[in-house]
């Protein structure tokens, strides 16, 4: 997700982008309508006008994260449907998909939305359209490997990759060829299953 510039971006996305910040920094508990306000550089007004309480600025938040990445994903799926991702690509591909967003405290704010999801309902359409934007990248890619019912597997794919990105949140080391390995082996195992 990247961050527009101050100027060029309106209030309400300042907001959003500051909240983001915030949540990935210090967590959901340092959200308030007044420092949100003050890092994107707002009045108090402005943040109420736009948002009535803390759920919904939280909600309109993973929406705008959410809707860049489902976005970013589409486009790498994009390069598979279109050939113009391949095979010989899958490292590049598995490297691009794990990078997400290049600030990490966003990618910490998009696990931290994801579980914030599991005490609010509201929030779980977002997560489930993102959810669906992987298992969808997921399925291009076993397509693109040669597993049969792929649409089985791709979940297991996305939790793999999730846990491994998880990982390289805490440790800080780079699990592109652990995931790309990963990736082949679930592959070789669906293969071998179906027979």
């Amino acid at each position: 997700m990247s961050d527009a510039p101050a100027e060029a971006a309106s209030p309400r996305e300042r907001v959003l982008r500051a909240a983001l910040r915030l949540i990935g920094t210090e967590g959901l508990g340092a959200v308030s309508h007044r420092q949100v306000a003050r890092d994107a550089e707002v009045s108090l007004g402005t943040l109420t006008y736009h948002f009535r309480d803390r759920d919904e600025l939280l909600r309109e938040s993973l929406r705008l994260l959410v809707g860049e990445e489902v976005a970013r994903l589409e486009a790498i799926g994009a390069g598979l449907r279109t050939g113009e991702l391949g095979l010989a690509d899958l490292d590049q591909l598995v490297g691009t998909a794990m990078a997400g967003v290049v600030d990490v405290s966003l990618t910490v704010a998009q696990f931290e939305l994801y579980l914030h999801a599991t005490r609010d309902p509201r929030l779980r359409d977002a997560v489930a359209e993102c959810r669906a934007a992987y298992d969808g990248l997921a399925r291009e890619a076993l397509v693109l490997l040669g597993v049969p019912d792929p649409d089985e597997v791709a979940p297991l794919v996305v939790s793999t990759v999730d846990g491994l990105a998880l990982r390289r949140l805490v440790t800080g080391e780079d699990v592109t060829a652990a995931t790309t390995r990963a990736l082949l082996l679930l592959a070789a195992g669906a293969r071998a299953l179906a027979g």
